[in-house]
């Protein structure tokens, strides 16, 4: 073999040599690559499940077993029965123009105060083919945490002291007894700071099948209206005693 021979040869198997290198490295380069992906692939998954199982345990879907639950109610069936973990939720839909409204207003705090923490209760205030300002006073109320307060000085102004609750001089003058910068509170409420929530709880009332005020939901499954007890707001509140009482024991 010539030496010219023996160089090309010796070139071929050194650049054949350096090509398989080249390959296991980018064989290795890649599995790597893929592992680094999997472990984050993985990491982000078991995030997403210890996330999503946690939600579930906040708002868990409520299984009550509808024949012991003693008491008159309607059921819903169009809306799933989820609440938060360990508490009885309670939807209360009223309008601060309702006399049935107001009775039922002077009954809660003792109701609550039986239960405790165990009811979360929740004021949906609706009108019905009236100025929406009472419902918007009070959410911008709540929102500046004074929310029980202006409910109860609404239902003080429309039914005891005979005030027009939509007009915005009767707002303001409310705000201001209770405690809230008037300033804040007037700006808004003249500029439609909490309408367009206003409307969506009216929207809700299709979604519950609110046909009259007050309508107490629980657990998005037990509609209790004044009609379950012939109007009259001291069975209603009777009524309701029972029907918590037996969902307690089942609890």
């Amino acid at each position: 073999m010539s030496k010219k021979t023996k160089n090309k040869k010796t070139k071929r198997e050194f650049k054949s040599k350096k090509s398989s290198q080249n390959k296991i490295l980018l064989v290795v380069g890649l599995a790597v690559f893929a592992a680094i992906l999997g472990y984050f692939y993985f990491t982000e998954n078991s995030t997403q499940t210890s996330t999503l199982s946690k939600e579930k345990l906040d708002s868990m879907e409520v299984f009550l077993d509808l024949e012991k639950i003693e008491g008159k109610y309607t059921l819903l069936s169009n809306t799933p029965s989820t609440s938060e973990a360990g508490k009885i939720e309670m939807l209360e839909f009223l309008s601060f123009y309702c006399g049935h409204c107001y009775a039922l207003n002077e009954k809660m705090p003792e109701l609550m105060q039986t239960y405790g923490d165990k009811i979360k209760l929740i004021h949906i205030p609706i009108v019905w083919g009236q100025s929406t300002m009472s419902v918007e006073a009070y959410l911008i109320a709540e929102e500046m945490g004074k929310g029980e307060e202006m409910k109860d000085a609404l239902f003080k102004a429309n039914f005891e002291n005979r005030m027009d609750i939509s007009d915005i001089d009767v707002l303001d003058a409310i705000a201001k007894d209770i405690g809230l910068d008037e300033t804040e509170f007037n700006k808004k409420l003249e500029q439609g700071y909490a309408s367009k929530v206003a409307w969506e709880n009216i929207k809700l009332t299709q979604k519950y099948s609110v046909y009259e005020t007050p309508t107490i939901i629980i657990y998005n499954k037990i509609k209790v209206t004044p009609a379950n007890t012939n109007g009259k707001i001291d069975l209603m509140v009777d009524n309701l005693n029972t029907i918590l009482q037996s969902i307690i024991e089942e609890m």
